[in-house]
């Protein structure tokens, strides 16, 4: 007997693309308003999955508006999926729908699917499929789709072929598919020219929403999704694949956690009652913070390090308006989200507004938040910092697991517990959160834009409200250009020095406007003004000087170019001579200063640590080309210089930040040297290379320490800005020595993301570094070797040992190729056999691993200087090909060994990486197959703590340790050690669920926790538990599965987890 889930229903329909007679459509479809409504009443309480691939409008639009708001808002959540042409085609129709969904359905997201995308269309189905496994009610899935589609939803594509696949929507399942009812739609496809056409296609797709409802509600009755408290119990028919709902309670019924994808707020459960979800640990232990999160430390007024302009230019008319969609509503907590997007092109003062904004009205919240979305990776670090402000997080937890902080931090916002400042008890926050420069629409908008909140959200964007309503329902309000008057009295404002300097006289306000208008057009921005006023503030002969200015536009055509422009005014005073850009102070003449902002600008402008630019001592004999400041004093005037009377900010921590425009003004000015460019990349690439912790070497090194992860955090984002910039620059990048160094940076940015479990990343980047490899005439050998050697680990790290036994082999042919005509032994070529060797051992060859780990173990043994703790891995790896062959006791002689070792160089409290624990993790596994269990427990739980105190609590080598110590606990048959066991395995879930490539892990955990669950008596949760372990396992890239059986046991689980996690 096993649980199921209902087969969705698979329907199909020729739709209309024609949006010009929506109104004769709703007359026509009008009188089929009561068939229409039978469908809501049939799925009252389901957990509903609206797909749309198309969008006629005909059952889309008539459907969802007529169904019921309350019925609606039982749902556990709606997705809507339509092409991109199917939105062009009728978009008044679907923001019409889209935003009456929102308003009665906060769990509703949308999807953007092109057809001949299958990876797309994967995610969508794999999505799908969660909410099947994660729902005890049935989920009704419902194709609409127009034109040719029908047919590909029968399964006439290979897209939507893969696509099932992943779903596993086959006839095999427990699923029933109802293809008879969408062949009925396929053969009464009607010509739909006409409005009469489109009527009788309306006609026929109400009949089959009723003739849909019908047949589900035959074999289902519908049930009411659990309120606060409720609990729902799943009894299973004996005999049968499904089950009857609504059930009388059983003893071990058990509540049910609606995804946190979905941004269910977590006051659906009661925070002092073991909640439990069916079938997935994800659901209430993904993000821990839910229902569970501390409350909130105070103050909340966080601005990220950004002070309001005293400056600031009032605009009160747009200000009120803000406030007016904004203004949290009276009561102790707030109803609903609302949000408001201020758009406009660059330069208009969205920032400053919002700014504004949260300051003048900061006693309307108990919390405000400004968050930087100017990219994905500024966001994250933005969320990391908010997490640690709000007290759930520390600066080094973020580091080793961003994705986790912005978790909790969504979490909280879902639920926002704040102490009452009178002692009283807790309550709920009245939040704003800014999402500002909301510009780049490669983020994952579900993941970032808080969805079915309760508090306040403003967002600044160029983009229109029309563009951004795709993701998220919001008002949008267009920040207009100043008018003449408004342009006059920024002009008088803005070119004052101090308060008490004199305003400049119609003649200057005149010659300013004049400038501004040939600078900027008609279109007056607060930035082109602040541009005049500067330069009137600050020069000694204002008319010629700003005669100079509209000149040198003229006549090159851009405003990138004024940097060049040499003026007179009060910066030549200080300096010299001076450019109109340092008469802003955006750079300075000397060389130095002017360098420095260069490589600012080539980075990442948003946030500059300072400390990689004091005094750097470079590597190599030769100097770069481009010397920085000799001393810390220099370092310190340089930003005093940079930041006077200028864009350029520094923040509390005291990195720089450099305005967006400013970034690209230098870059139009680089753009004509390719020396100057070189120049700046240059001294990047060294100031990185120099700031990054190089600890790996050419495999797992001992830097694998959370200390590790802090320092990568700072440089990373600068890595990633640097690759950006040679991707448009490489043509004119032609220094080969500094390509190189660039490259193995890549290589060690690889390896960052790869212990982040960001694996796709990881790849990405290491292929990226492959193909610059081209670019240089340096002998790249040992470069490419290494990369091979990293994606040699890398896959091996992810459980794919097919693929890393193809790079492995590609390494050690490198390597021996090398060592033919060299004959020289080298380290590189000790890691390859050991890597290679290792490989062999996950894929079950032992024989062949043992040669080349025994090799790697003499060749290491030949070196110069060799240390006995330095042959630790191919004793590691030697016992583990030893205990997975059966021989134990010389399984245990080799780990022993590399143990003693390592303890007579770093002491039996070994931290200096992650080598000790993996050693305890290993002799573990090894004195349990000898029947020592007490030996065992005490290796595992030593392995646990040096694992957690040197690569932290999201490593899946701690995961391997927190699984072994709760079997261990499951062995003591105490209630009490079953509940720490289940935490362990919570956590270890959560770290594996973070890498596809440890699914099998994954799995074991979700079967063990169920066998705990069995032993508690809770025999329906067990059942949900292990048959979620046994789909994740049949979901896994399996690489030596047995058949599993409906009933396997554990063992079925530790036949497909490789090497020493057995």
């Amino acid at each position: 007997m096993r649980p199921s889930s209902k087969r969705p229903l698979s329907s199909t329909t020729a739709m209309s693309k024609g949006h010009s007679s929506w109104r004769a459509i709703r007359e026509e479809g009008g009188r089929l308003e009561q068939e229409v409504q039978r469908l809501p009443s049939a799925t009252d309480g389901w957990a509903n999955i609206l797909m749309g691939d198309g969008l006629g409008g005909l059952l889309i639009k008539q459907a969802i508006i007529r169904f019921n708001r309350d019925q609606w808002s039982k749902m556990s959540g709606v997705i809507f999926i339509a092409t991109p042409q199917a939105i062009m085609a009728d978009s008044d129709g679907y923001r019409d729908m889209v935003s009456y969904l929102k308003r009665v359905q906060p769990l509703f997201t949308t999807r953007l699917l092109n057809h001949d995308n299958m990876m797309e269309l994967q995610n969508i189905c794999r999505e799908f499929k969660r909410l099947v496994q994660l729902n005890t009610s049935p989920v009704h899935f419902l194709s609409i789709a127009e034109g040719k589609a029908p047919s590909s939803w029968l399964g006439k594509t290979k897209a939507v072929d893969m696509a099932y696949a992943k779903l596993e929507l086959d006839r095999e399942t427990t699923f029933t598919y109802h293809e008879d009812i969408a062949r009925m739609l396929l053969d009464s496809r009607a010509d739909s020219n006409t409005v009469a056409s489109r009527s009788a296609a309306w006609k026929t797709t109400a009949e089959f929403c009723r003739a849909a409802a019908d047949t589900v509600a035959a074999t289902m009755s519908p049930i009411s999704l659990p309120t606060s408290g409720a609990s729902s119990s799943v009894t299973p028919i004996p005999g049968s694949s499904r089950h009857r709902l609504g059930s009388p309670m059983s003893s071990d019924s058990f509540q049910i956690i609606r995804p946190p994808s979905l941004g269910m707020p977590s006051s659906t459960t009661d925070r002092n009652t073991e909640v439990l979800d069916a079938g997935s640990f994800s659901s209430f232990s993904s993000d821990s913070s839910i229902g569970s999160l501390s409350t909130a430390r105070t103050p909340l007024f966080w601005l990220n390090d950004r002070e309001p302009n005293k400056r600031f230019f009032q605009r009160a008319e747009i200000l009120w308006q803000v406030h007016s969609f904004l203004s949290p509503d009276d009561g102790p907590a707030p109803a609903a989200l609302k949000s408001c997007v201020l758009h406009g092109p660059h330069g208009i003062g969205k920032t400053e507004l919002a700014i504004a904004y949260a300051d003048q009205r900061r006693h309307s919240y108990d919390a405000v938040f400004l968050l930087s979305a100017v990219s994905p990776e500024s966001l994250a670090k933005d969320y990391c910092l908010m997490a640690e402000v709000l007290g759930f997080s520390t600066a080094e937890a973020a580091a080793h697991n961003p994705s986790s902080s912005q978790k909790k931090v969504l979490s909280w916002l879902r639920r926002p517990v704040i102490a009452s400042p009178a002692g009283g008890p807790e309550k709920l926050a009245k939040w704003l959160l800014i999402l500002d420069n909301l510009d780049d629409l490669s983020h994952d908008m579900v993941s970032i834009v808080p969805r079915g909140f309760s508090g306040s959200l403003l967002i600044t964007s160029v983009h229109p409200l029309s563009t951004l309503n795709e993701f998220f329902d919001s008002t949008g309000l267009e920040v207009p250009f100043l008018s003449s008057a408004e342009a006059t009295d920024f002009i008088r404002f803005a070119g004052r020095r101090s308060p008490n300097d004199a305003e400049f006289d119609e003649l200057e306000t005149g010659h300013a406007l004049e400038v501004a208008k040939r600078i900027g057009g008609e279109e007056n921005t607060p930035f082109i003004l602040g541009i005049v006023a500067g330069i009137l503030s600050s020069s000694t002969q204002r008319k010629e000087d700003l005669e100079d200015v509209v000149q040198s536009f003229l006549d090159t055509g851009g405003l990138g170019r004024l940097f060049k422009k040499e003026v007179k005014g009060y910066m030549s005073h200080r300096y010299g001579h001076s450019s109109i850009a340092s008469a802003w102070a955006l750079n300075k003449v000397e060389p130095d200063r002017q360098k420095l902002l260069e490589i600012f600008a080539t980075l990442d402008y948003t946030s500059i640590p300072g400390s990689l630019f004091i005094h750097v001592p470079w590597n190599n004999a030769e100097p770069p080309k481009i010397a920085l400041v000799a001393s810390r004093g220099d370092w310190y005037q340089a930003l005093t210089d940079l930041e006077y009377l200028s864009l350029v900010t520094r923040s509390e921590n005291r990195g720089l930040r450099i305005h967006r425009i400013v970034r690209d003004c230098i870059f139009s000015t680089m753009q004509e040297s390719a020396t100057e460019i070189e120049e700046a990349f240059t001294s990047a690439v060294k100031l990185l290379k120099q700031a990054w912790p190089y600890a790996l070497g050419t495999g797992v090194g001992e830097g694998h320490d959370n200390a590790r992860w802090t320092q990568c955090l700072l440089v990373y984002p600068h890595v990633l800005a640097l690759m950006a910039t040679y991707k448009v620059f490489q043509d004119q990048l032609k220094d080969n020595a500094i390509i190189y160094d660039f490259v193995g940076l890549l290589n060690e940015a690889s390896w960052y993301n790869y212990q982040l479990g960001r694996n796709k990343t990881a790849f990405e980047i290491i292929d990226d570094a492959l193909a610059f490899c081209s670019h240089t005439s340096v002998d790249t050998f040992r470069l490419r070797s290494d990369m091979t050697g990293t994606r040699t680990n890398l896959s091996t790290g992810m459980s794919d040992p097919l693929v890393s036994l193809a790079y492995g082999k590609a390494w050690i042919d490198l390597e021996s190729a090398r060592y033919d005509e060299t004959k020289a032994v080298t380290a590189q070529l000790a890691a390859a056999h050991n890597s290679y060797g290792t490989c062999l051992a996950y894929c079950a060859r032992y024989d062949e691993a043992r040669h080349h780990l025994g090799q790697s173990k003499l060749l290491r043994e030949s070196l110069p200087g060799f240390k006995p703790s330095q042959n630790w891995s191919p004793l590691y790896y030697l016992g583990v090909t030893a205990w997975l062959q059966g021989s134990h006791e010389e399984a245990r002689g080799f780990l022993e060994q590399a143990l003693r070792d390592r303890e007579d160089e770093y002491g039996p409290e070994d931290k200096v990486g992650m080598r000790c624990g993996m050693l305890h993790l290993a002799l573990g596994n090894v004195y349990w197959s000898l029947g020592k269990s007490l030996l065992s427990s005490n290796f595992h739980q030593k392995a646990l703590v040096q694992l957690t105190e040197t690569v932290g609590r999201e490593h899946h080598f701690t995961a391997h340790a927190q699984y072994k110590v709760a079997c261990h606990l499951l062995r003591n048959d105490k209630a009490e050690s079953y509940r720490e066991a289940l935490e362990l395995l919570k956590d270890a879930s959560n770290i594996y669920a973070t890498n596809e490539g440890l699914m099998p892990h994954e799995a074991r955990c979700l079967y063990q926790a169920g066998e705990i669950y069995r032993k508690l008596g809770k025999k329906e949760t067990s059942l949900k538990f292990q048959f979620e372990a046994v789909q994740k396992l049949k979901q896994a890239p399996l690489f030596q599965a047995p058949v599993l059986t409906l009933t396997p046991d554990i063992a079925a689980f530790d036949a497909v987890i490789p090497g020493e996690a057995r």
